[in-house]
Parts: C-alpha cells; structure tokens; sequence
C-alpha cells in the first residue's frame, strides 16, 4: 500500500470532514489512548486550527456518550466503525478514553498551523540554528520593516551610497506621476519584493556599488544608442529615396498621415517607436501583396514608386531583421537598467535588516522558514528533526495549495521519514482555491505533484532524492460531490468554468482537470443570476441592486445573517457598508468591527494624548466635540471651544469644574493600562460599549506585557497599528456580512451577492515588479527585477512574461472559483457590460465581466439584464428552540489602587502549546481554589478567560471538564450548597513545613479531605493525603476521610489511614 495519499479536493466536497476521520483513524486504531500524540496536522490558520480541534474533540464526545445520532458525529461514527472494522461499544470505549486523555494531555494535541510548529523548532534548537535563546518573534514585521527604511533615510545626504538609491527612487516615482512619501513608497515595495522568494535571491548577492551601477547603465545607454540609431537609419534611408523622387505620401497606399500605410511605419522607425515595430496589415498588403498605391495616385508618381519599390522592400526586410534579431536584446538590457538601483537599493535595506534583527534578538514570522531551510535543505536527514522524527508517526497537511515552497521542502524530511517507517501520511487542498500566491503561496506544488520540482532547488541532490521518495509512496484520491451548494448552482459552476477551459492557459487548465462536480440532478433548488449593467452610474447601480437583492431575500424568509456580500477589493467593501448602513441595512463588517471607528475609543486616545501634551487644542476640542455628543457635558460645542479659547481657560480646570477630575501630571505618571483605567471610571465609559473596550484594554496590557508600559510608547504604536485592531465578530448576530473573498475562504452562506464583480487580469494601478534571471551581464547578480509588461513580452523574457500571465490569470479564475462556491442557496452577481470593441486576441482584456459573458451556461435562462439558472424559492425552515445569546455588554473597570501593579509578565501566559499536563494541573488546582459550588464554576473560568490567562478555546474545555467533575456521582458531595467547605486552607507542621489541601469539606459527623491529580497514579499521592489526615486529626475529634481525585479517568479512591 502507498502510504502518501494526496486529497484533491473541491469546494464543499468535506474536506475537513476528511481530514477529521483521517485523525480519528490513526487515533483510534487500537486501544492506546494516547495514539493521538504521534500525529503531526498542519493547518494554514489559526482560525482552521481551531475548528479542526473542535471537530475532533466534539465527535470523540459524542460519539463516546453515545449521542451521535444526526449529523457529522454520526457520519463518523458509521465511517469508523467500517474501516476499524470494530463493534459500536468499542468504538464509544475508545472515543471517550481519547476525548479525556486529549483533554489532559493538551499540549500533546498537534493540530497546529505551520508557523506555530516552526517556531517550536526555532526555540527546541535556536542554539544550533545560530539564534539567540532568548530571541523575540516579532509577529510586527512592518514595524521593523519601516525602522530600517526610517534609518535608511535619515542619513540622505550624509552617506553617498544610500543619497544615491533614495533620492534616484523618489525622482523615478514623481516622474511616473506619484505622490512620493518616502518612507511608505520604499515600504511598499521592499514589502513585497523582500518576500520569501526575493529575499533568498538577495541572500545571494552582494551589495552593488553606485559606481558599479552607472558604470552599467552607461554602457547600456551606449549599447542600446547604437541599435536605436541602425534602426532610425534604416528609416531615414527609406524615407529620403522618396523624397529624392519627389513622391507625395499621399500617392502610397494609405500613404496619408494617419493612414497607417508605408511612410508612416519608415516614419515610426526614424522616431524609434518600438511598440509600433510590428507592420500593420496594411503594411503587409503592400510588400506581399504588391499593393503600392492609393485612388489619388498620378501618373509621374505611380512610375517613380514602382521605380524604387524594390529598394523600399529591401529597406523593410533589413528592418525586420535588425528588429527580430536586437529588439528583445534591447528591451532587456533596457528593463535591466532601469531597475538596478531599485535592485541596490533593495539589497542594502535586507543588509540592514539583518543587521538590527540580531542586534535587536528578533525573529519575524516570515524568517522561520528561512532560518530552518538554512539546514533543511543541506543535510539528507537534519538535526533538528532527529527527535522529532521519532516523536511524530504521521504527518497531515491541510490547504496544501497555499503552501510555499520553503515551507513544503521544511517538511519534507518528516514525511519521508515517516513514510520510511511504512507509516501513513496524507495532504489535502484544492488547487482551484489557491488565492493566496501574494503570501507565496506555490499552488503548482499540489497542482503538479508528484512531478513537480521547484526551479531554485532543482540541482539540490538532497531535494530530488526527497521528491522521489514522495513520488514512490503517492497515493493520489478525488473528493467529487458537492455537500454544500444546492444543484442548480453546483450546475452553473460545473458549466460556466468547463465553458472557459478554451480560454485557460495550460497551467490554468491543469488546475481545473476534474473539476465537475457530482450532485443530485433531480434536485431544481438552487438559484444563479447574473446582470451586466451599463457603465453610466454603474457603481450606484451595483449599490442598489445590491439593497435590491437583500430585501427580495428577507421577503422570501431569510434573516440578514442568511447574507454574505462579497468584494474583491477592501474599498468595495467600505463603500457597500456605507450604502447599506444609510438604509437602515444590519451589516457586519471588518470595517464595522474596527476599533477606530467607535466614538469612546478615538476619545481615550484623544485624552491620552492631550495628556501627554496638554497644550494641544486639537485634542482639546476632540474631547470636548465627545462629551457634548454624549451629552456628559451640555451647550455646543463651538460655543464651549471658542469660551475656553477666549478666556484662555485650562482644559484641565474645565473638566474639573464639570465633575471629572482627570489630574495631568497624576495621570502622566502612570502606566499605560492604569491611565486608561482611570479615564473609563472617570468618563463612566463602562456603561455599555465594553466588546470593544474589553479588546482595547487587552491590546493595551499586551503591549505593556510585551514591549512598554509607557503611555508615550503606546500611543506611538497606536498611530502605527491602531487602524488594524479589530474585535472578533460575535455569533447570533442578525446582520448582513460584507467580507472580501479572501475572507470568505473556507466559509459558507445561504446567500452570496457578489458586486463589482469586474476583476480583469492586469488590475492595479500599481507596475509589477518580477524578478528574473538576467543573463546579458556576468557582473551583476544573476537576479534582478524586470516591469511586466509589453516590454517584458517583447524582450529576452517572453517564457517570464508567460508564466506570470498564466499565473495571474489563474488568480482571476481561482478568486472567482471562491466567490461562486460560497452559496449553499442561492448566488447574485452584478458586473459591467462588457466592451465590445475588445479583441480576445488581446491578452490583458480578459476580466470577469467577459468570462462570465463567454462562459455562460448553455442552459440558462438569458433576459434584457443577464441570466439566470434556476428559481429564487422562499427559504423552507426547520421548527427549532432559539437560545437567546447573551453578549456582556459592560465592561468591568475597578481603581487600579485596589490591584497589584502590572507585571512584565504574568505567569499564566498560557497559549495551546504551553498548556501541558503540568500547567494544566497547576491552573486547574487554582480555578478548582476558587469554586466553592458548581454554581460558580461560569463566574470562576470566565473571569480567567477575561483576564487574559485561558484561551476562548481552552474556557471551554475547563468549563466542560469541570461541570463534568462537581456535578458526577462521586464528587457531589463535596460541593453540596449546605456544606461549610475551605479551600487550600493552610495547614502547617511543628516544624514550620507549610501544606495545602485542594479541598476540605465539614459535616456534622466528619471532616472530608479533597486532592485532585493529573497524571498516573502514585504511592506518594496517597502519603500526601494520609498526611493531611493526620494534621486534621490532630486538630479535631471528628472522623477524618481522604479521597483522591484522578482527573484522566474521573476516579475517586478513598485513602485509608
């Protein structure tokens, strides 16, 4: 048996549903609780990563309660049993030994994404990866990214190097026509450009001097001066034979100035207009047609022109020879030249990164792949996952066609180990779903294997070897029906991309192989329609269609949460937000959910900074616009400003005059999180509002924790990072959601609306950069950076060009792919007529508006505005009980006076890999102190939850594991509400050893002793308890019982004296 199986997938084909059972398989297999432990499953998010475990946790639950009887858990349930080939009883037996022994055993449980796992390996072996043990990720890479180009230029004009690059840059940018802020520009660019591929090729070069580089350029210059003279010579020539014949223009055949004949493409030489090099078709009638004159022709010119038409011809061949055999020579050196200092400038920002990144101890995400590659890629089985490979069995990798490069050859010595061993291992993506290349995403590894091999390695013996282990072992399987979408859209997504292949690039058409789906075709549910809208006022057309569409849903059942609009682009997304909100539309939205759009968080960062700067009016009057919109202070506000200005009145003094006693100084001297504090109970802001000032109170203690406790420190990072923070959104919400496609990936809808769905391959105003290997200067590095374009396409880098076009075009079907196969009901999509005049020839003009014109469904039903498959039926709904959902809407603010200060760190900074057996014992020991009845057990872990010490992931697992505790036959009795009980009360010894029991219970007749462990059992647990039975024994008459509590097997065993 082939143990590499390869899951290609399609949406809504239960992918994760697969993965899950694949889970389960191997965690079940045979009797060992702990099976679980030897699996190794990367996810692309944290957000997959998460579900991922839910979904385990929750079919081991129920099918180990033996409540799996609808739905997913059932599925497995009836999966497993088949393929373990087990009876019911046992199937539950394991299930629920699993469920516990995760739960206890957490950190053990290796669902994680790939940056969290590399990052474990960075720490496990920093010391031989040639890192500081105490680096810091730094999960901020603009930051530092902006620091360095910040440093970079503040010594223009002292360092000539560095003068050169920034000021030659920023005069390339104004004479493109851009606004030109320096450090934002060069951000954006080295931000993009410095990604894993551009940052490997920079590693491999060394610095260009500016001596070096004019000294290129003007050899380049020379160069291409020749080839641009032998051609406009060759033109003169022509163009001067008839003149010395005394010919009109007029008399050649579309020989008019416009006309596109003869002297106009000799003229186009003389100018050197290269883009206009290829003959027209009226060019070519004349030379191979034979066709020289025009209506207006005399006679004395018609003679003069058949004189020395062969010498015109002899002109125009030596042209075309000159042109096929320098033009793409002298476009490359061109698009070399004109990027080389950008090239330089580059290097020197990734030299100086490097630089500040050890001095400073950090490590950014995007570094860990390099940093572990630096020994991947160069040992056949590398130390850093010699333990490891013995730690995992079994490897899984989830959304695999967003995977990088780096990130697949990092984890390709554990699968071949795995494999080695005999043992199983699978993958699991959908090419057709591959949106994330920007991130550097390599779908051809997936879409190509088990043949693909990556261009930078193709010569890493190590790399091939590795490759071809994979290739032996691959096991390749389809996922084909469709278990989301109802037929008639499953239907129109079949045909409309089937129609399309024609269109597809190879690489493209590679991708969308086998990508029918299978679905019920007696079902006629499902709805698709399609309008184009003219292009006058098309983006207010969209806007109301759109408000057109949710109300034609609401009228046929659905709810706002029913409703997902989708955007291609941020903008898009704010401007239907907008529109919608002004119509009294419920949205939620990333925009929504934004910090900086609430009121009373602008007006804390407003106080924050008037008290850092007091004498600041603009802050002044920010404050004040808020208290009287609020109504915590009363008049206008021009009318207060304007006062305060005139009588030339301290802010400070006004606020205390109007009850709100904010003391500068006092304020200025405290942290960060107390002046904050502070301001809330002050203003009284914890009278609502709190999702959002409980997820700015947590960004303002991790920034304490992590970098500064400093006020001028946070604001400072405010201004940088301030816009980006954003609450979650919460659940039960009945609004419509307005997302990008990017978001929407992995998620589903009963209703998509999808507008300005007009995406075209050359998007963007922006000029893409690619990098290339230049080969007509040994000199410079191999690796330099071209424009795309129709240069690129005309010079040495046509097969470049190709790739990077098949690749964008690959994005526009792949975003859309998205888009489309988010609906399980019904899909609305609002794009622009397409224009006519457009040839297909034309290789930029393809966008979605025309692939949806040219991919129509033979079958659809075609009207004056578009078409559409199927019919819009109302929503049908299953009868069931609503639970209210309870959002605590306060947020809980006390002095800090009544605290302890803010430490730098606290001690239960507690993440999913840190909560081991250990850790879990200790927190539970804690929570367990401060619950006295199951009452309390929600308060208790809740409290923990908001304090920053559980995750919303593990508050859950607590809260069910202790329920499952107080509230089973055995322990009952020790949280009975009538029952006088101490918590870790203090008993101590005559020689001063100080002891802590978990639980102590008081009745009538006797005194209960409680202590709860984690782990195996051990003779010394019971020494420990039989030793607090004689302390207690010592105390009172009353007869003493001790009892253990086993958290794993929810055992109670009484300890006799």
């Amino acid at each position: 048996m082939k143990n590499f199986k390869v899951y290609k997938s399609s949406a809504g084909s239960g992918k994760t549903y697969t993965l899950v059972k694949e889970f389960l398989l191997l965690s079940l297999k045979d009797s060992n609780p702990y099976a679980f432990t030897k699996i190794l499953a990367i996810t692309f998010t944290n957000k997959a990563a998460t579900e991922m475990k839910e979904r385990i946790l929750k079919a081991l639950k129920e099918i180990g309660g033996n409540i799996a009887e609808e739905g997913t858990s059932y599925y497995l349930k009836e999966d497993l049993k088949k393929e373990l080939e087990i009876k019911e009883e046992e199937l539950q037996v394991r299930c629920q030994k699993a469920h516990l022994t995760i739960l206890h055993n957490y950190a053990d449980f290796n669902v994680s994404t790939i940056d969290k796992f590399s990052h474990r390996l960075l720490r496990t072996f920093a010391k031989d990866l040639d890192l500081s043990v105490n680096f810091k990720v730094d999960l901020d890479e603009d930051t530092i990214l902006r620091q360095v180009i910040g440093l970079m230029i503040s010594v223009v004009g002292q360092d000539p190097q560095i003068s050169d690059l920034v000021i030659n840059h920023s005069l390339t940018k104004v004479e493109e026509g851009d606004s030109w802020n320096p450090i934002e520009d060069i951000f954006e660019v080295a931000k993009k450009l410095l990604a894993e591929d551009g940052a490997l090729r920079l590693a491999q070069m060394s610095e260009l001097k500016i001596e070096k580089i004019k000294e290129i350029q003007q050899t380049i210059w020379k160069e291409n001066k020749v080839y641009e003279q032998k051609i406009s010579g060759i033109g003169e020539a022509a163009l001067n034979l008839i003149k010395s014949n005394s010919i009109n223009s007029e008399s050649f055949r579309y020989g008019n100035k416009n006309g596109g004949g003869l002297p106009s493409y000799y003229k186009k030489l003389v100018s050197f207009d290269y883009k206009s090099f290829k003959p027209t078709q009226r060019v070519l009638e004349t030379i191979e047609e034979d066709k020289w004159f025009s209506g207006k022709v005399n006679s004395t010119d018609k003679l003069a022109i058949d004189n020395i038409k062969s010498q015109l011809i002899d002109y125009y061949n030596l042209a075309q020879e000159e042109i096929k055999a320098g033009l793409a020579i002298y476009l490359s050196k061109k698009l070399i030249s004109k990027n080389l200092r950008l090239v330089a400038l580059l290097k020197a920002i990734e030299s100086r990164l490097s630089t500040l990144k050890k001095e400073q101890r950090i490590v950014p995400i995007s570094d860990f792949n390099k940093k572990i590659s630096e020994v991947v890629l160069n040992e056949p089985m590398p130390f850093v996952y010699e333990k490891l490979g013995e730690k995992y069995d079994h490897i899984m990798i989830d959304e695999f066609q967003d995977t990088s490069i780096l990130q697949f050859m990092n984890l390709m010595p554990l699968i071949e180990e795995s494999l080695a061993r005999g043992e199983f291992n699978m993958i699991v993506g959908d090419a057709k779903q591959a949106i994330y290349r920007f991130r550097g995403g390599e779908v051809e590894q997936f879409s190509e294997m088990p043949d693909y091999v990556p261009e930078q390695f193709s010569d890493n013996p190590i790399v091939i070897n590795r490759l071809l282990s994979l290739k032996s072992q691959y096991n390749p399987d389809n996922l084909i029906k469709n278990y989301r979408s109802k037929a008639k859209i499953v239907a129109f997504n079949n045909e409309l991309f089937e129609n399309l292949k024609t269109l597809m690039p190879a690489r493209v058409l590679n991708i969308f192989d086998g990508h029918r789906q299978e679905y019920d075709e007696n079902d006629n549910t499902g709805f698709v329609d399609v309008k184009f809208f003219k292009h006058e006022d098309k983006k207010f057309n969209y806007m109301k269609q759109v408000f057109s569409d949710i109300q034609d849903c609401i009228k046929d059942g659905y709810s706002h949460e029913d409703i997902a609009i989708l955007c291609r682009t941020r903008n898009h997304a704010i401007e239907i937000s907008e529109f919608l909100k002004v119509n009294d539309i419920p949205i939620l939205s990333s925009e929504s959910l934004r910090l900086i759009t609430m009121p009373h968080i602008l007006f804390l960062i407003d106080m924050a900074l008037w008290i850092n700067e007091p004498d600041n009016k603009n802050y002044q009057k920010n404050c004040i616009e808020f208290l009287v919109k609020t109504k915590r202070i009363h008049g206008e506000l021009d009318e207060r400003f304007q006062k305060m200005i005139l009588n030339n009145e301290s802010f400070e003094n006004n606020l205390k005059q109007l009850g709100y006693q904010v003391d500068v100084t006092e304020h200025r001297a405290k942290t960060s999180y107390e002046c904050f504090e502070s301001l809330i109970r002050i203003f009284k802001l914890n009278e609502g509002f709190d999702i959002y000032l409980q997820f700015f109170m947590e960004a303002v203690l991790n920034f304490s924790q992590s970098e500064s406790k400093s006020l001028m420190d946070f604001l400072r990072w405010w201004e940088i990072k301030g816009d980006k923070l954003s609450i979650e959104a919460p659940e039960g919400m009945d609004a419509v959601q307005v997302l990008t496609i990017h978001k929407s990936k992995g998620l589903e809808f009963p209703i998509v609306i999808y507008p300005f769905a007009e995406q075209s391959i050359s998007e963007g105003k922006h000029v893409d950069l690619l990098w290339v290997k230049q080969r007509e200067y040994p000199e410079l590095a191999s690796n330099t950076l071209v424009e795309y374009g129709s240069d690129m396409f005309n010079s040495t880098y046509t097969k470049e060009f190709e790739i990077e076009y098949e690749k964008k075009f690959m994005d526009l079907v792949n975003d859309t792919y998205v888009a489309f196969t988010r609906p399980t009901d019904r899909l609305y999509i609002r794009t622009k007529k397409p224009s006519a005049q457009k040839s297909l020839d034309e290789l930029e003009n393809y966008n979605l508006a025309r692939l949806l014109e040219i991919g129509r469904p033979i079958n659809a039903t075609i009207n004056d505005e578009g078409y559409s498959i199927g019919l819009a039926s109302k929503k049908t709904t299953a009868v069931k009980m609503e639970t209210a959902i309870d959002f605590d809407l306060h947020y809980h603010s006390e002095a800090w006076d009544n605290k302890l200060k803010l430490g730098q760190n606290s001690k239960h900074e507690l993440n999913e890999d840190e909560l081991n057996a250990q850790r879990f014992g200790n927190l539970f020991h804690e929570i367990m102190s401060k619950i006295d009845k199951a009452e309390d057990i929600d308060e208790v872990v809740n409290q923990y939850f908001l304090n920053g010490q559980l995750t919303k992931e593990q508050k859950k697992i607590l809260t069910e594991e202790i329920n499952s505790i107080l509230l089973s036959e055995d322990c009952a009795p020790f949280f009975s509400n009538n029952k006088q009980t101490l918590n870790e009360a203090t008993l101590i010894e005559k020689n001063g050893k100080v002891w802590r029991p978990d639980r102590v219970v008081f009745n009538s007749d006797k005194i209960m002793v409680l202590e709860y462990k984690t782990g195996e059992e051990k003779e010394a647990h019971k020494k420990q308890v039989q030793n607090y039975m004689n302390l207690i024994t010592a105390m009172s008459e009353k007869q003493i019982e001790g009892y253990l509590y086993y958290l794993e097997d929810k055992k109670l065993e009484q300890v006799f004296n």
